[in-house]
């Protein structure tokens, strides 16, 4: 379904993207139910859930070449709930939980090779609660405690050929004592 030239004006300014073609309802003058939504070369940006011109629900966002960059739940336009993010070569950056856009709970980072970066407690976007990190080659980095994204209470942290470097306590990503 093509748009009329009166909704161009909200379909331009919609979730911050170009878009110039919209396929599904239209109520009262907003994008509202399933649809999906094309930039100005026909290029899908968008399939999924919408609500009031804004994401909502089970919906995936495609960059400008069509590869995924999120899948997921979302909630007034922005990741909500359970949802994979993707670097541009189509592998996975983050998986697991977000509010209001930003990690929160259980999940995991990547290098951009795929390996794991992090995996564990999300607390607004940081790491918070119990944690590991890696190095890019697998092996482990820090398993332990962390705080506001930092390295805080009992952890230990190995070289990266997978030997203990340390095992103690930290603040603010520091160590306190000798190990």
């Amino acid at each position: 379904m093509s748009i009329s030239k009166e909704n161009k004006k909200e379909i331009i300014n919609f979730y911050y993207e170009k878009i110039n073609e919209f396929e599904g309802d239209i109520k009262n003058g907003k994008f509202e139910g399933k649809g999906i939504l094309y930039d100005e070369k026909g290029n899908k940006k968008y399939e999924g859930e919408i609500k009031n011109n804004k994401f909502e629900g089970k919906g995936i966002k495609y960059n400008e070449n069509g590869n995924k960059l999120y899948e997921g739940d979302y909630k007034k336009g922005k990741p909500e709930g359970k949802g994979i993010s993707y670097y541009e070569n189509g592998n996975k950056r983050y998986e697991g939980y977000h509010k209001n856009g930003k990690p929160e709970g259980k999940g995991i980072e990547y290098y951009e090779n795929g390996n794991k970066y992090y995996e564990g407690d999300y607390k607004n976007g940081f790491c918070e609660g119990k944690g590991i990190s890696y190095y890019k080659n697998g092996n482990k980095y820090y398993e332990g405690d962390y705080k506001n994204g930092f390295w805080d209470g009992k952890g230990i942290k190995y070289y990266e050929n997978g030997n203990k470097r340390y095992e103690g306590d930290y603040k603010k990503g520091n160590q306190k004592e000798k190990g």
